[in-house]
């Protein structure tokens, strides 16, 4: 009997300890709330971004812009943006509460996941950098459920995710660019489309606490 009672309590241990591994709640994961009706894209974008950028765009010259923490997660809170709303059902599975932290050289996107009513907090961490040949490395360090590393299993949800999208979309370059970059840390372009047919390169990062620091090229 005490052999029983022992296994039953070191069961009851193991399960409470997975338990709290799995749903630990990071500190520097901060998410804006949802706002309880979708408006307009946030003035971060539409006043201070989009402006700031369409005018040193034409330009024809290098331009630096520098992106806050907490204004960027109340756009990516408010979700209009995108053209979705939180919390997003991923077949059965709901995705909430994102959020971004950008700390010294590294990014971390986070939010929430639900499945059965189990809520955990993914978090992805990040280094990206461009190289010398103006590629740009996501350099992914790691995918945390909780405490739990599963950087493995997403990447092999995301060959399925990226797959999918990709026979979608077969001619979308930047799309293939981005699953090599995220499935096997392959270096890409950053050149991305940009006003009047024309494309604009990221030519430099760099990465502060609160705040994400990004210059452009017009090509």
């Amino acid at each position: 009997m005490h052999i029983i009672l022992i296994v039953l309590l070191a069961v009851v241990v193991f399960v409470i300890v997975i338990l709290a591994l799995s749903t630990h709640r990071p500190a520097v994961y901060r998410p804006v709330a949802a706002p309880d009706v979708p408006g307009p894209v946030s003035t971060y974008v539409t006043h201070d971004i989009a402006p700031a950028f369409y005018n040193n765009f034409q330009l024809g010259e290098p331009f630096e812009m520098t992106i806050d923490q907490n204004r960027f997660n109340e756009v990516i809170a408010d979700g209009s943006l995108f053209g979705c709303e939180w919390p997003s059902d991923l077949g059965g599975v709901k995705f909430y509460a994102p959020a971004a932290v950008f700390a010294t050289d590294t990014i971390m996107l986070m939010g929430t996941i639900d499945y059965a009513g189990f809520p955990v907090v993914i978090t992805i961490i990040m280094a990206p950098a461009i190289d010398a040949d103006g590629n740009l490395t996501l350099n992914l360090k790691k995918i945390k459920a909780g405490m739990f590393s599963i950087t493995m299993l997403a990447r092999m949800i995301g060959t399925k995710v990226f797959s999918s999208q990709i026979r979608q979309n077969p001619d979308n370059d930047w799309l293939k660019g981005l699953s090599a970059a995220f499935l096997e840390n392959s270096p890409f372009e950053p050149v991305f489309p940009s006003y009047n047919g024309k494309n604009v390169r990221v030519s430099s990062a760099a990465i502060k606490p609160g705040k994400l620091i990004l210059t452009f090229t017009p090509e």
